[in-house]
């Protein structure tokens, strides 16, 4: 019975020491919904989300993934060039914390290159492909983000003059006899 009054006391006097805390300003009380904002990106309500996200910016300005989901959420309404500053805000705010996030350079390289940005698009997904090497589609992201570009000009050519491989009834050569 002791141990009980015991325990009850020191759950009791930890909610009244945080309690106290977060009156006296040591400790900023949270205003936003951060499972609110992610919940409606994920219902693929991208306005609505952007304005989530914004008030948790409003609370803490330096938090990388409102940055990058208010990005993602422009990506998604397909206005391309409004998603390229907080994307690239995000992206210097993962660098200061040395991570990486392959999400961003992907949705950057992507929306450059909608653009029509190529030589803004190329160091994304360059970028991408030595982050996440093991990945096939990283490389024909780099490739086709320097397709059109005029600087591909002999890739193109090359490309555009191989023969096709003539297929006939003959043993292939790689069979053994």
């Amino acid at each position: 019975m002791k141990k009980i009054f015991a325990v009850s006391g020191l759950l009791i006097s930890i909610s009244v020491a945080t309690s106290s805390v977060a009156i006296s300003g040591a400790t900023p009380v949270i205003k936003f919904d951060w499972e609110r904002a992610v919940s409606l990106y994920k219902q693929g309500q991208f306005r609505e989300a952007i304005a989530e996200f914004r008030k948790v910016l409003d609370e803490a300005p330096d938090h990388s993934d409102s940055w990058k989901f208010i990005g993602l959420s422009y990506y998604q309404l397909k206005d391309y060039k409004s998603a390229i500053q907080p994307l690239e805000k995000a992206l210097e705010l993962k660098r200061k914390d040395n991570r990486n996030d392959p999400d961003l350079y992907r949705a950057l390289g992507q929306s450059h290159m909608l653009l029509k940005d190529y030589d803004k698009a190329l160091p994304y997904f360059e970028t991408l492909v030595r982050v996440q090497m093991n990945v096939a589609v990283n490389f024909y992201l780099r490739c086709s983000g320097c397709w059109p570009n005029p600087c591909c000009g002999r890739a193109r050519t090359r490309a555009t003059r191989r023969k096709p491989v003539r297929t006939s009834r003959r043993r292939p050569a790689w069979r053994p006899a």
